[in-house]
């Protein structure tokens, strides 16, 4: 849509036109509430005469912002994640008492109310590696369905619980309104996870990492926060 010199947008006022483009027009105006100048963006005319361009465009912002904010809670997880060991490496804690369970099986409650999905197996193999294999499900704007292998490494000496890192591999099916099909990936991801109770049985994982596909998209993933049983 075109806007003339002195159309009113409340509280704007149009001034001119800055430049357009094939996504979107530009214009200056003046905030008549604030009394300052400023400048906005509409859609142009082509988005209104074509519904599924412009539901294209809206799933394309909603997919955008949903990244923004997973990408802060990622990042938020990491600093955790690393400031935690750091702090009981200062502390002298530089190993953990080893567990005597070998297996856990975990999932992500909280992911359900983003209509998201993490759950996994993880199997001790010697006393500072394991192997989880895990299945997520994550929707943004695409959707992402993944069965990957995860091989941790816990450098406190004690599999299956404290700080862990690895790398991550597995095959990824992305499905959009554009295409659909699986890729292979690979990553890393790091993490913690502590036991409670007086059997240590009941365990709670924070954890965070990236996949990089074979198409070049980069898949966030979040263990955010799993909670699980072990025996």
């Amino acid at each position: 849509m075109s806007l003339d010199p002195g159309t009113t947008l409340w509280p704007y006022e149009v001034v001119a036109e800055i430049g357009r483009g094939g996504m979107k027009e530009v214009y200056r105006a003046r905030d008549t509430k604030l009394d300052r100048d400023a400048a906005f963006k509409v859609l142009p005319q082509a988005f209104t005469d074509d519904p599924d361009r412009f539901t294209r465009r809206a799933v394309s912002s909603s997919r955008m912002t949903r990244i923004r904010h997973t990408g802060r809670a990622v990042a938020l997880c990491v600093a955790f994640i690393v400031v935690s060991p750091s702090m009981a490496l200062a502390q002298g804690q530089g190993t953990r008492q080893p567990v005597d369970h070998r297996h856990m099986v975990s999932a992500n409650p909280f992911l359900l109310l983003a209509g998201w999905f993490n759950a996994e197996y993880e199997r001790k193999l010697v006393e500072t590696w394991t192997v989880a294999v895990s299945g997520s499900y994550v929707s943004m704007g695409e959707a992402y369905t993944s069965g990957v292998a995860v091989f941790r490494y816990y450098p406190q000496g004690a599999a299956l619980t404290g700080f862990y890192i690895g790398p991550r591999l597995g095959v990824i099916h992305a499905d959009s309104l554009d295409d659909s099909g699986a890729s292979f990936g690979v990553g890393f991801e790091l993490g913690h996870t502590w036991f409670l109770g007086a059997e240590r049985h009941f365990s709670v994982s924070l954890g965070a990492g990236g996949t990089r596909l074979t198409s070049g998209t980069v898949i966030p993933s979040a263990r955010m926060v799993n909670v699980g049983w072990a025996f």
